[in-house]
């Protein structure tokens, strides 16, 4: 954004040129990773994965863990079962599906429990371990073994390199 005139504002690409009233500054998404022990490294060895990465894999894991069970986590879980893997899905929330409607939500896991995909919900990833996925559920710690790990928990705006962004006249 080069600066504001009455016109509006002007915004610079390259060479060129553009003014306008309102701005809509369309940067895309990432993926949300989990700020957590074990996580980093994970990344960096390839343990851990986003649903970009996932669909670059040349051979299908044996044990899948999805951290999420929201649309994105559950779509690649049904995907890998389908491709032999044997998957659990870890979710913070008591159901699946996000905001999705309770029945709905319901039906989907009958539906993937059918397909041989575990639940385990009301569960607290807290860091991850060589091979293992570690959570918190009724008070205890615990694992579930795993050769690859879905971070599926969602997506954020990138911001990276726009230098502040400003949301209704504050600086975020």
């Amino acid at each position: 954004i080069a600066g504001r005139h009455e016109e509006g504002y002007e915004v610079k690409v390259g060479d060129d040129s553009y003014i306008g009233r309102r701005l809509l500054i369309a940067t895309g998404s990432v993926p949300i990773i989990l700020p957590l022990p074990g996580v980093k490294e994970g990344v960096e060895s390839g343990f851990v994965l986003t649903n970009r990465e996932i669909l670059d894999l040349e051979e299908v894991p044996k044990q899948l863990a999805v951290v999420g069970g929201g649309v994105i986590g559950l779509e690649m879980a049904s995907y890998f079962q389908s491709a032999g893997s044997q998957v659990t899905i870890i979710e913070m929330l008591d159901h699946i599906a996000g905001p999705t409607d309770s029945e709905i939500s319901q039906i989907l896991q009958k539906n993937y429990e059918k397909k041989g995909i575990r639940f385990l919900l009301s569960s607290k990833v807290t860091g991850l371990e060589e091979n293992a996925v570690v959570y918190e559920a009724d008070g205890q710690t615990q694992k579930v073994e795993a050769d690859k790990v879905l971070m599926s928990i969602g997506r954020r705006a990138a911001t990276e390199g726009l230098g502040g962004t400003r949301h209704h006249g504050s600086r975020q």
